[in-house]
């Protein structure tokens, strides 16, 4: 089926770089339609239909989302927010597969997986895959070095954000701040190098089709700036971790480079992220790529070429340079009032 008739649902459009994402998927010629539990939600005026619906956290965020997706007849979900990916039953989002809606996300083990940061460190020393020492905070920090990072074992229902101790006055601090969730926290040693946030594309057979580390060089708050740097140790070292976790679908891997120059991931996002517009206007469509394969079983895989020296800010705002955001009015757009 043409993606021209195709209506894909993208969530968290008030999240930074979704109305990019928007854009590009109506410039492509998919009807759009955009949730998000704000009704000031920047990305809903960019979309060719837009709900309000409850958070990913909430009841009835499953109920309200079937109640769209069939209403709209909708074909495949492309999900930005992670309390959106798995509830307590390991479904969410998940559930409205069972309609024959494509999730552009990996399978749901690979998710649970990578929301529990814990879990998630420890397969991956297992896998020799290079990542920061980490201990649950009720435990101490035991022989860790610092600095260290407190920060959430869980990626749903955060309670605190990531806070860096430079030394031991400084850790306990934090941790009599937090006294009261020390079972959900976590102490990881904090490697202090350049920050990337990198798109590993990947689809259902598992080959990984692009590679596009993006180096954060600005952040403050939700705001990002961010550009594409070729790092051939932290390329390899990316998709490895693909590999050796099966991935199945999108990831973007978090890491930082220590001072030999070698790569530490310490965070995987197991869906697409605020980054995929810059990947995009490197070069590397993943989003329209990746819904092509989903959406015709098949597809030609994308090429692993891109530019490097691309830079973005990541924002609210967030349309590509590349792309300038659409006319609103050339077309009327409808909304679900």
């Amino acid at each position: 089926m043409s993606n021209a008739v195709s209506s894909v649902l993208v969530t968290g459009a008030g999240k930074p770089g979704t109305s990019a994402t928007i854009t590009a998927l109506r410039r492509s010629g998919y009807r759009v339609l955009a949730v998000d539990s704000a009704p000031e939600a920047s990305g809903l005026g960019k979309a060719d239909r837009a709900y309000v619906v409850p958070a990913g956290s909430q009841a009835g965020f499953v109920e309200e989302l079937t109640r769209v997706c069939l209403h709209e007849r909708v074909r495949a979900i492309v999900p930005l927010v992670d309390e959106e990916l798995v509830d307590e039953e390991l479904v969410a989002v998940w559930e409205l597969s069972r309609l024959g809606i494509q999730i552009l996300s990996p399978r749901l083990s690979l998710v649970a997986l990578c929301l529990d940061r814990l879990q998630l460190t420890e397969v991956l020393r297992l896998c020799r895959v290079r990542t920061p020492r980490t201990r649950l905070a009720s435990k101490g920090a035991g022989d860790l070095s610092f600095p260290m990072v407190l920060t959430d074992r869980y990626k749903t229902g955060q309670v605190s954000p990531a806070r860096v101790a430079q030394d031991m006055q400084a850790l306990d601090g934090l941790l009599f701040e937090h006294r009261a969730h020390l079972g959900r926290l976590l102490i990881q040693e904090h490697v202090p190098g350049p920050e990337y946030s990198v798109s590993v594309v990947v689809w259902r057979d598992g080959n990984v089709q692009a590679v596009v580390p993006k180096e954060i060089v600005y952040r403050k708050g939700a705001a990002h700036y961010a550009v594409t740097r070729r790092q051939e140790a932290l390329t390899q070292a990316c998709a490895e971790t693909a590999r050796v976790l099966d991935a199945d679908g999108p990831i973007s891997v978090r890491a930082r480079l220590d001072a030999a120059g070698d790569p530490h991931v310490f965070d995987i996002a197991p869906r697409l992220t605020r980054t995929s517009s810059l990947t995009v206007s490197a070069g590397v469509d993943e989003v329209r790529g990746l819904l092509d394969q989903a959406l015709t079983g098949g597809g030609p895989t994308l090429k692993n070429s891109w530019r490097e020296g691309i830079t973005l800010p990541l924002q609210d705002s967030g349309a590509s340079p590349h792309q300038p955001a659409l006319d609103p009015h050339d077309q009327t757009l409808e909304k679900n009032g």
